[in-house]
C-alpha cells in the first residue's frame, strides 16, 4: 500500500520479471491500459511481441478464466478493478474473484486510504 510515487508498480513488475524468471506463468493486471502501454513499450525488442503482450491484460480478461491457470497475478492498482467485466459491466460476478480463481496466488498493489 502507499501512495503515488511510492514504488508500487515498479515492485510489481520486478516481481512480473523475477516470476517469469523462474518460469512461472505470471501476468501485470491493471484495469486502465496506459501503465501497460508503457511498460510493454518499455520491452520491445527484448522478447517476441506476442510475448511481451501476454505478460500485460487488463482486469476484465479472467472473466472465462479456467481456475488456477496462472502461477500468480500481479493486479496494480486493485482498489480500481470494476465489480464486473465486459463493455456494459454485465459479465462475471466480481474481478477480485475472477483473479483469485484464475491463479494460485494473487498480489495486489493499492493506493493507501486514510481515515
Amino acid at each position: 500500500k502507499g501512495g503515488p510515487g511510492t514504488g508500487k508498480s515498479v515492485v510489481a513488475i520486478n516481481l512480473l520479471v523475477e516470476l517469469t524468471g523462474r518460469e512461472m506463468m505470471t501476468q501485470y493486471v491493471s484495469r486502465n491500459s496506459a501503465p501497460r502501454e508503457v511498460f510493454k513499450k518499455k520491452l520491445t525488442g527484448t522478447r517476441k511481441k506476442t510475448h511481451i503482450d501476454n505478460l500485460f491484460k487488463g482486469s476484465g480478461s479472467y472473466v472465462n478464466a479456467v481456475p488456477d491457470t496462472f502461477h500468480a497475478l500481479i493486479v496494480d492498482e486493485a482498489h480500481r478493478l470494476n465489480e464486473k467485466s465486459g463493455m456494459y459491466q454485465n459479465l462475471g460476478e466480481s474481478q477480485i474473484k475472477e483473479v483469485m480463481a484464475a491463479s494460485r496466488f494473487s498480489i495486489s498493489s493499492s493506493m493507501r486510504r486514510s481515515g
